[in-house]
């Protein structure tokens, strides 16, 4: 999302409490002693400290398996062109997993049939860096150059030459950062000695398809799910096992996503050419992404599709002066950001939910005019000069344990 109209405030929905996870302790009223208590029995202290063992054993593994099975849900989106030497080590340690970001044909290529130029775009230290790391990057790819399309929001899908172009496009991108792509037994060995390759398993077609400033197709959907086929095509022809993301879809007062949606599902075929949904669930308050999470899962079930998953590729509050919309200042936010984790993650089955991507890592050193985004500006984990904001402690909390 880089705009959005502002929503009335509804009345706050309070959440069910997460139930507690195997092994922690209660607190408050629940910490109080039981009024009768069972004595134990001193005659069979052996017999009392197998058991005891043996439950203090389940515990320590249970536990680090729970983590560690949903580790990888967290990421964030990084909109810089390449990683500071802070950002790797500082995601690391927040347990960032995975870092979405776009990739923009128009930087790798200039001119048909020329060389993709993937490290002179920032590719490949970006990419490399965060490998290093062992945090999976998730590209969105997006906007051709002039050669194969209008301007670089208008999918190149209009000629058979463009589509072909796209293709190749593509194909570059898994060759170069696929499973046995190049830069992982090249570049990526100097970089980062004897770490092992982090390959690029999914990739995202296009972003916010359904907002008329981001698809200025004539016919939105339809070449939108052009794009979608022939790129899955392409990538599952390199890699069988590769992986298409939609792209990301928010709410628009033009096209909301669920009509949006529904009439994607009404090309023949399409649902066979991705494997995930990405949804950017952006609300004013916690009540409201929980009703537009349900209503994306309601809209895939209710078109046969109840088995694919959902990313959230980007949501998020603003830490600006608190207002109607989606800045709720530098503790509100992160009041925000762990309510809506412990939300995704009580109904991570419910809407078989794989990927949460907060919007965004850090605050841009500046705005771009005319954005039309009321809290860009102050969406990150870290202010623009790496300070840690109350959003980044409250991530790296919740993501170490779930």
């Amino acid at each position: 999302m880089r705009g959005g109209s502002s929503e009335p405030e509804r009345r706050w929905t309070r959440l069910a409490k997460v139930p507690r996870r195997f092994g922690s302790r209660p607190r408050g009223r629940d910490a109080r002693p039981q009024e009768t208590q069972a004595v134990a029995s001193p005659k069979r202290p052996a017999r009392r400290a197998l058991i005891f063992g043996a439950a203090l054993a389940l515990t320590l593994i249970a536990i680090p398996v729970a983590a560690a099975s949903a580790s990888n849900m967290w990421g964030v989106y990084f909109r810089y062109p390449t990683t500071d030497p802070q950002d790797p080590g500082l995601m690391q340690a927040a347990h960032v997993k995975t870092a979405r970001f776009p990739v923009k044909w128009y930087e790798v290529q200039a001119n048909p049939g020329d060389p993709f130029d993937w490290n002179s775009a920032g590719y490949n230290q970006r990419i490399g860096t965060l490998a290093c790391k062992g945090i999976t990057s998730l590209p969105t790819l997006q906007a051709p150059p002039p050669f194969a399309a209008n301007d670089v929001d208008t999918p190149p899908v209009d000629t058979q030459q463009h589509r072909d172009e796209w293709n190749a496009f593509v194909s570059a991108a898994v060759h170069q950062y696929g499973p046995n792509g190049a830069f992982w037994s090249g570049p990526f060995q100097s970089m980062c000695p004897g770490h092992a390759a982090v390959p690029i398993k999914w990739w995202q077609i296009w972003n916010e398809p359904n907002l008329p400033r981001f698809n200025h197709s004539s016919n939105p959907v339809g070449d939108f799910a052009t794009l979608v086929t022939i790129s899955h095509q392409t990538i599952r022809s390199i890699d069988p096992t590769g992986n298409v993301l939609l792209g990301g879809i928010p709410d628009g007062p033009a096209f909301h996503f669920w009509t949006f949606i529904n009439q994607l599902y009404q090309v023949p075929g399409i649902e066979n050419n991705f494997e995930a949904l990405d949804a950017h669930p952006y609300s004013p308050t916690i009540a409201e992404v929980r009703d537009r999470m349900n209503r994306y899962r309601h809209v895939m079930n209710h078109n046969g599709d109840k088995h694919t998953p959902i990313f959230i590729g980007e949501f998020g509050w603003g830490s600006g002066p608190r207002d109607s919309s989606v800045n709720r200042g530098l503790k509100g936010q992160a009041k925000n950001l762990t309510r809506s984790f412990r939300l995704f993650v009580d109904n991570k089955k419910k809407w078989r939910l794989k990927r949460v991507i907060w919007y965004e890592w850090r605050d841009p050193t500046s705005s771009p005019p005319g954005q039309g985004c009321p809290f860009c500006a102050t969406s990150g984990l870290l202010k623009s000069d790496f300070s840690k904001k109350p959003s980044y402690r409250a991530y790296k909390r919740f993501a170490a344990h779930h």
